[in-house]
């Protein structure tokens, strides 16, 4: 874990990559003082329309016609989302009990993923991580919005004090470690899918049940919310498997496991045994 801890910092581009999250969530936090989690959240999900764009211009080709389906799917998605009066409700206080209550069934569901991804194959195993990731980016969501508004009613010595921030600094330190385990354990697309999926959906629904906002009950209102809701996933999951996007996140190969150091792959390698020399026949 060190070594590989010491070569993420190493690199550039990862660094490069770390300060641009921390600005946008910083672009994030400003988007959550201005409303709701349930209407802020569910446009994260347009991070992977810029991945396929950004690659179709390195790459100097158009998206495919399947891509280009999968992210009308997500814009749909999101206008009916958005559009829908009484489906993203506006900014509310919130219910700390209920933040804490959610918090912690977070991190029951979060171990017992983590446990189950331990017996089942690969592919499984990197949308249970995934999964866990996304949640933890929605908790920190979550969090971000409580202590903004602890902020602005209280300074910021209430937020100091208070558990919020210090839960928040655990869900991004928890996210950002189950997203790189879920890269590390199976097929990207899988857990790129996962991560991008669970984060809306989870924002959507604690968004709904941490604060003091009304709950949708015109069954019109629940049935755009519900087909919205299929729209960006199926979105995501055609976003997550198109090829420009798996690029742009596997980034460069190199085809040494990114949990071991040179030494340790060094000793691994010397323990295979070579296969047997065919002794040579004089002629």
């Amino acid at each position: 874990m060190v070594c590989f801890v010491g070569r993420l910092t190493s690199s550039r581009t990862w660094v490069a990559g770390w300060v641009t999250n921390v600005v946008g969530n910083g672009v994030q936090a400003t988007a959550l003082q201005m409303g709701s989690v349930s209407a802020v959240q569910p446009l994260m999900s347009t991070q992977l329309l810029f991945a396929m764009s950004f690659a179709s211009v390195e790459e100097r080709r158009w998206p495919s016609p399947s891509d280009i389906a999968s992210a009308i799917a997500v814009c749909a998605g999101l206008v009916m989302l958005l559009t829908t009066d009484g489906a993203t409700p506006h900014s509310a206080p919130p219910h700390r009990g209920r933040a804490l209550a959610m918090a912690a069934c977070s991190i029951v569901v979060i171990a017992v993923l983590r446990f189950i991804s331990r017996f089942v194959a690969a592919t499984l195993a990197s949308v249970l991580s995934g999964a866990s990731a996304g949640l933890c980016h929605a908790m920190s969501a979550v969090l971000i919005k409580v202590i903004i508004e602890d902020v602005s009613a209280h300074g910021v010595a209430r937020a100091v004090v208070h558990w919020p921030l210090y839960a928040l600094i655990a869900s991004t330190a928890g996210g950002f470690v189950l997203g790189q385990l879920a890269v590390a354990s199976g097929p990207l697309p899988a857990a790129v899918a996962a991560m991008s999926a669970t984060n809306p959906v989870a924002s959507f629904l604690i968004g709904m049940l941490a604060f003091d906002a009304p709950m949708p009950r015109d069954p019109g209102v629940v049935a755009a919310i519900v087909s919205s809701g299929v729209l960006i996933v199926a979105g995501i999951i055609g976003l997550a498997n198109a090829a420009g996007t798996r690029d742009v996140y596997r980034g460069e190969v190199t085809g040494r496991s990114p949990w071991r150091c040179e030494s340790e792959e060094a000793s691994h390698s010397s323990r295979i045994p070579s296969a047997p020399r065919t002794p040579r026949v004089p002629r």
